[in-house]
């Protein structure tokens, strides 16, 4: 400090209310408060308050703009409700070290909104989550029409996508309308901590509509959506409607996944996929385990192709196991499909080129795998057991292959192909414990090649033009292979068959019995 002249008030003087002490500038009056830019404490730019009691404050105003102030009790506030700032363009990494690093906590009264470089994930709790949960989560339900803090999450993400991840809970999902959580932003992952993240239906739906809904009919195209790791309770017993659907894709999505997520008690299907004039292509259904739903456990339908369904535990649908309609391309591989109350495996309406291979099937009410007016598919590599028809290949269905399958204990044939279904090529089966015939050969199924199988016999019902070769036909309860009703132009030959015990017209047997 430079003076010029006289100073009346400088450092040590008589007058100065400072004085130099032990190599520092000190008031002279300890107690005293000390304010720049103003004579209160109310107006001053500068203050530091409290020396005398209290806890001292240091404080910066802005007059009417409101102040920031740091206490001695370790406050940092602003006093008019401006944005407060940690860090800018010059400050390097910011850390947070409650209670040294171990058992701290950072709590967040209000909703934390981050920034990152990268996809967003955004916290979401239930009302019944942990406390430490709570403090976590950028967005917490109240235990009432959880699906709008859901849908509020996913909006609140990146134009890009990211992560909405559900802590373990139980979320409210619809009200009496029955709407549930309804989005159309691509590249959206919901994903719950597993079997605890529970979402539950709280109303009825006059249309078809999920939980959980993906797509909005066609209007929007969605891609890059993963469903994972959730509980989907559709609670039947109190919301009875077939719309009622577990997760629902409502047509236009591209490149999705559906993963490791509990799927029960929906009165609708536990997965429909809807694709009606708006494709639903490249979806991974795969590793849910989907139980005791009153429709389909899974539904596929109107031109959904390039699907994969794999590796699910569909058990106690009260209809079929697994529907694919009007759709091509598909693959159902890995499957263990138990208790359906239809067909385990329907496949039906014109749909081609499917594959159904290496599933476990046990105790449909229905067939085990149902092709129904449909073409080229691949089923190979399955077991069934206890079933009415093991595989029935329905209504013209031409050009599958059936190879390498196992049928046990029928109440009907092992292998059924019914009227005008020609062209295929059934070899390679084992087939054991039917009810009727081991392979059945219906009106006008005609061209058929059957081969290499190990069969509770073969028989023709007004079936032409067929060739039947290299089986081993034993132990059947009626006769090895059986012809009748103009069943003409067959090829048989090079078959075993032994210890069959016939109960027609032994005139009308080709033979083995």
């Amino acid at each position: 400090l430079t003076v010029t002249g006289s100073c009346s008030v400088c450092v040590n003087s008589s007058n100065s209310p400072f004085q130099v002490l032990s190599g520092s500038i000190v008031p002279l009056n300890s107690t005293l408060d000390f304010l720049v830019g103003a004579q209160a404490s109310t107006s001053a730019k500068f203050a530091v308050l409290n020396v005398n009691s209290g806890t001292p404050t240091a404080s910066v105003s802005a007059g009417t703009a409101g102040a920031a102030y740091l206490t001695a009790s370790g406050t940092l506030q602003t006093t008019a409700k401006q944005h407060l700032t940690l860090g800018g363009d010059t400050t390097g990494n910011i850390t947070l070290t409650p209670n040294g690093g171990t058992d701290g906590f950072v709590t967040v009264n209000g909703t934390l909104a981050a920034k990152t470089s990268g996809p967003a994930t955004i916290v979401v709790a239930a009302s019944d989550t942990s406390a430490k949960g709570k403090l976590q989560a950028d967005y917490v339900g109240d235990g009432t029409d959880d699906d709008v803090t859901i849908e509020a999450a996913i909006a609140a993400l990146p134009a890009g996508g990211g992560t909405v991840a559900l802590l373990e809970g139980t979320y409210s999902i619809g009200d009496s309308a029955g709407d549930g959580i309804d989005f159309t932003k691509s590249n959206v992952t919901l994903t719950g901590a597993g079997r605890n993240t529970i979402l539950q239906r709280q109303g009825d739906t006059a249309s078809n509509d999920g939980v959980i809904t993906v797509g909005d009919g066609g209007t929007t195209q969605v891609t890059g959506i993963i469903i994972s790791n959730l509980a989907v309770d559709g609670q039947k017993a109190t919301y009875a409607g077939v719309e009622n659907n577990g997760i629902y894709i409502a047509r236009d999505l591209y490149q999705s996944k559906i993963l490791n997520n509990w799927i029960y008690n929906n009165d609708g299907d536990g997965i429909q996929v809807e694709a009606t004039a708006n494709p639903v292509n490249y979806l991974v259904i795969h590793g849910n385990d989907i139980r005791n739903n009153d429709e389909d456990g899974i539904d596929i339908r109107n031109a959904a192709n390039y699907n994969t369904i794999s590796h699910n535990s569909i058990v106690s649908s009260l209809d079929d196991g697994i529907t694919l309609v009007t759709s091509n391309n598909n693959d159902i591989v890995d499957n263990t499909i138990v208790s359906a109350g239809g067909e385990a495996v329907f496949i039906t309406s014109a749909s081609t080129r499917n594959t159904v291979s290496n599933n476990v099937i046990d105790s449909p009410t229905g067939d085990g795998i149902l092709i129904n007016g449909s073409s080229k598919t691949s089923i190979t590599g399955n077991n069934i057991y206890n079933s009415s028809n093991g595989i029935n290949l329905a209504s013209s269905s031409p050009n599958n292959t059936v190879t390498g399958n196992t049928v046990s204990t029928t109440s009907a044939v092992g292998i059924n192909l019914d009227t005008g279904s020609a062209n295929n090529t059934v070899s390679g089966n084992s087939i054991e414990a039917t009810g009727t015939s081991g392979i059945e050969l219906g009106t006008s199924t005609n061209n058929n090649t059957i081969s290499s199988n190990t069969a509770y016999g073969v028989q023709f019902i007004g079936s032409s033009n067929n060739t039947i070769s290299q089986n081993e036909l034993n132990d059947n309860g009626f006769n090895g292979v059986y012809l009748q009703d103009n069943s003409n132009s067959n090829i048989i030959f090079n078959n075993t068959a032994k210890r069959n015990y016939a109960t027609y017209n032994p005139g009308t047997i080709a033979g083995g019995y």
